[in-house]
């Protein structure tokens, strides 16, 4: 393990459109005392090739070609390969600010801690929405996050997501019921992320740093190639219920708080992929239940965000993407 190494880990699969964006943004960081670990998994497109020459141009680069196993697998190749002090993962049709490495690593090293957090650009089509970090600027324990987490679950995807968090990899070991210990991975079998990011905030035993600042480009492209989904409402349910379990284990007096903010996360997860189905005109993944509704607008300081909940409860779905137009309109016009 190289002090000072940060390993950047991609996993890959056909992403010859959006690779080299994406590669570039990392290669141009300030900090440049990284290795840089593309995974091709499997790519029947010539993103294989894409990243063999980005290899043979930067000595920074490792490539590792695999079958097919899926990203979680591809990314637990790359931990597999890494060789650096310090862990973080990119998307392959995302990119990042200049100075995204440099900042954390000054935050993780000046204060200590574990994980060092920044906030991220959702950028789409049609608008462009900023996530930032919590107004906390000193390093924090997993229960104060999480407790921060349960007074604003809308802050679940700036925690549960793998791509805006520096990692300390001596940090990545969860001890199980025998008190053994196993490095954190992705779960292979399911295509969920959170799972990472919950084991490693809570093993951060030196604390969290937030940062804050945007540096995270996260690319949504308008057509049905680019969800995120295979979203299932079961899936995302055994999602929730392991971290309940996690949080009922750091926070033990905060039984009907950590409930009510699952149930709340859970239905508003389910409104944002019902969203993205409805707009691309895919399988909606799942019927809302008038709870769902309720949790939504008990939950959401969003108004647009209630009124989607009750149109998708009463399947109005045409005229959805009918107001959803008039809004883009409005949207380019301001």
């Amino acid at each position: 393990m190289q002090k000072g190494l940060i390993s950047v880990i991609v996993p890959i699969y056909n992403a010859e459109a959006f690779l080299d964006l994406c590669v570039q943004s990392i290669l141009a960081q300030t900090y440049s005392d990284i290795e840089v670990i593309l995974v091709n998994d499997g790519s029947t497109d010539k993103s294989g090739v894409l990243c063999d020459n980005f290899a043979k141009k930067d000595v920074r680069v490792k490539v590792i070609h695999q079958t097919n196993g899926g990203m979680n697998c591809a990314r637990n190749a790359g931990l597999d390969s890494a060789q650096g002090e310090f862990i973080i993962f990119i998307d392959s049709d995302d990119t990042i600010d200049l100075n995204m490495y440099e900042c954390l690593y000054e935050h993780i090293t000046k204060s200590g801690a574990d994980i060092s957090i920044c906030g991220y650009r959702s950028i789409s089509d049609y608008q462009e929405q900023i996530k930032r970090v919590p107004p906390l600027y000193n390093k924090i324990s997993s229960a104060e996050l999480w407790d921060n987490y349960l007074k604003n679950p809308e802050y679940a995807f700036l925690f549960f997501m793998p791509v805006n968090k520096l990692i300390r990899k001596s940090s990545m070991q969860v001890s199980s019921k025998e008190n053994e210990f196993r490095a954190v991975r992705f779960p292979e079998w399911l295509d969920s992320d959170g799972y990472f990011a919950v084991d490693c905030i809570t093993v951060a035993k030196n604390g969290i740093i937030f940062v804050d600042e945007v540096f995270y480009n996260y690319l949504i492209y308008n057509n049905t190639n680019s969800l995120s989904d295979n979203y299932s409402y079961e899936k995302s349910k055994e999602f929730y219920s392991y971290l309940q379990e996690v949080l009922s284990s750091e926070l033990p007096n905060r039984g009907s708080d950590i409930d009510r903010a699952i149930k709340k996360r859970l239905s508003a997860d389910l409104v944002f992929h019902v969203h993205r189905s409805v707009i691309n005109r895919a399988i909606i993944p799942h019927k809302l239940k008038w709870r769902n509704v309720s949790d939504v607008i008990c939950s959401s300081a969003s108004l647009s965000k209630k009124i989607a909940s009750i149109m998708f409860f009463f399947k109005l779905y045409s005229l959805y993407r009918l107001v959803f137009r008039i809004f883009l309109m409005k949207q380019k016009a301001s």
